[in-house]
């Protein structure tokens, strides 16, 4: 059986998802692991499965303490601060703390939320496959489809899907503002530079696992989606 690593955002919303997946595996015999900072640790084992602490202790309860500007910002300039500042500013803290662990306990899979930039870095280091959680369909791309977020039908019509694809390439020139984020943290582990390096930390190359809170149904979709569907831990406050 495998072992497998679970390394999440320490956020609820994308935490408490992932828990009813890791308790499936764990029941077919697979050994599942957290690596979580350390405000998840209570959850984890509250939820009887092992824990191993990572990360600079910045989580969702402190963010404000740890980055006061955030609260100046708003819209699109804070997402950008957040994102920017925060998820890939304290990528390298994660990477240097996430390799020693997976050296000695030696895990054959990783799983890592699609904002888990440090992640995909470090099972490249460590040469560990890796699979992407995500919240939302919004980074899956489709020739067939709008970006998924949106909540829009299949098209139409050759007009509807010439829209379509535009609007997926406004997506990829948005997130090309943090592709050279994304290649620092990688030329820091001497890995090299990569295109659309932001979209390739979200987007894993084995597995994409929705794992949304709401069933959805997809209007006219000639497809049958199968999603995950998940509730938070037991006890956990949201």
């Amino acid at each position: 059986m495998a072992k497998i690593f679970f390394a999440p955002v320490p956020v609820a919303g994308h935490f408490f998802p992932t828990i009813p997946v890791a308790h499936a595996l764990k029941k077919r015999g697979h050994e599942v692991v957290y690596l979580a900072d350390r405000n998840m640790k209570e959850v984890v084992e509250g939820e009887g499965l092992p824990y191993r602490q990572i990360g600079p202790g910045v989580y969702a309860g402190n963010l404000l303490e740890k980055f006061p500007k955030i609260r100046k910002l708003k819209g699109n300039p804070r997402i950008h601060y957040i994102l920017k500042e925060v998820y890939l500013g304290l990528a390298p803290d994660y990477v240097r703390d996430v390799i020693p662990v997976v050296e000695k306990e030696k895990p054959d899979i990783f799983v890592f939320d699609s904002l888990s930039f440090p992640g995909p870095v470090a099972a490249e280091i460590t040469k560990v496959p890796w699979v992407t959680t995500s919240m939302f369909l919004g980074m899956i791309p489709s020739s067939e489809m709008p970006p998924f977020s949106l909540g829009w039908p299949p098209p139409r019509n050759d007009l509807q899907k010439f829209l379509y694809w535009f609007i997926w390439q406004g997506f990829i020139f948005y997130c090309h503002r943090y592709d050279r984020e994304v290649n620092r943290v990688r030329r820091m582990f001497g890995l090299k530079r990569k295109k659309q390096a932001f979209l390739w930390s979200a987007l894993s190359p084995y597995l994409y696992l929705n794992l949304p809170h709401l069933t959805l149904n997809i209007r006219g979709s000639t497809t049958t989606p199968r999603f995950t569907l998940s509730d938070p831990p037991s006890g956990a406050a949201l």
